[in-house]
């Protein structure tokens, strides 16, 4: 639905003119469009590396699509829902217009985060890996693009038991072996922040109780779990480098964002160290106007026309 309301938005917002510029003139709803491009993007790049891992699991050597399971139900879906949001706000009231598809999907999207298990089940479940996947790391082979896979009877029917406790993970740093991407370095650097907050300052057993303290430091490893498999897949499918970057910056600031919330709603109840770790996971990302710019040009609204849905004229007849 957002890929859909992605064409439509674009569509709407560069053919309509304010004050003799087209509205995708003003800097507001070029940032808008950017961000909603490259999270969809991001979304679509990281399912599709989830269902490689689910594909290809092996119930007595790889359950690692647990976690990347419950984060593609909980933050994917999220993602989606925050490429929308920022839809609507560019296209406004014509976005409730029933001869839109944009209608459907401001209506909708936001069911998907909230319908199976809801976002913080998910997230809860998620958290319970993060010391597996900082510590503890084993040798596991690459799991190749499931496109090549014909085969699916190996494990999605024949699943297996076990607790989450010995499901163990490669070194996520492998993944990004020889990127020198400013953003992506960023982001390690900040991934490296999280796991000596995990080790050198866990989260203790009444704060693993508390719902609130511990799903917020679940988004944030949420994101380095995310951040991991949309780099596979962008390498994959030999995604531009410099779309890649932007990615990333994204993943930055919403790291940065989850540790500021943690930092301003439990100011006063962290345990020593706890704070100090928390704010050491703070970057700065690189911003880049003309990296932004060319993908703007190039990408995305050179979506312009490229689709038109007959939705609205269904629905109405």
């Amino acid at each position: 639905m957002a890929t859909h309301m992605l064409y439509e938005a674009i569509n709407h917002a560069h053919n309509r003119y304010l004050y003799g510029n087209r509205v995708t003139a003003m800097p507001h709803i070029r940032r808008g469009f950017l961000e909603a491009w490259s999270r969809i993007l991001m979304s679509r790049l990281y399912c599709y590396r989830a269902t490689d891992y689910f594909r290809q699991a092996n119930k007595e050597t790889d359950r690692r699509y647990i976690l990347f399971n419950a984060i593609q139900k909980a933050r994917a879906a999220a993602q989606n829902e925050a490429a929308v949001i920022i839809m609507h706000n560019i296209m406004a009231a014509k976005a409730y217009e029933t001869n839109t598809f944009a209608e459907t999907a401001v209506r909708n999207t936001g069911n998907a985060v909230r319908l199976e298990g809801t976002a913080h089940v998910n997230m809860g479940q998620a958290v319970k890996f993060m010391n597996n996947y900082f510590n503890d790391n084993v040798d596991l082979p690459e799991v190749p693009d499931g496109k090549m896979l014909k085969d699916d009877s190996s494990s999605m029917f024949d699943q297996g038991f076990g607790k989450v406790k010995n499901i163990k993970f490669n070194d996520y740093r492998k993944s990004f072996k020889g990127c020198e991407l400013a953003n992506v370095k960023i982001f390690l650097e900040q991934a490296a922040s999280l796991k000596k907050f995990n080790n050198a300052s866990p989260m203790s057993k009444g704060q693993m109780k508390n719902h609130d303290f511990m799903l917020n430091v679940a988004e944030i490893f949420g994101v380095v779990a995310y951040g991991q498999l949309v780099f596979e897949k962008a390498r994959i499918e030999n995604i531009d480098e410099m779309v890649v970057d932007q990615l990333f910056s994204y993943l930055v600031r919403d790291i940065n964002r989850f540790v500021i919330r943690q930092v301003n709603e439990y100011a006063g109840h962290f345990a020593d160290g706890q704070k100090e770790n928390l704010l050491d996971i703070i970057k700065e990302p690189h911003i880049d106007f003309d990296r932004e710019e060319h993908i703007l040009v190039d990408y995305v609204f050179s979506l312009d026309g490229a689709y038109g849905s007959t939705y609205g004229e269904k629905i109405n007849e």
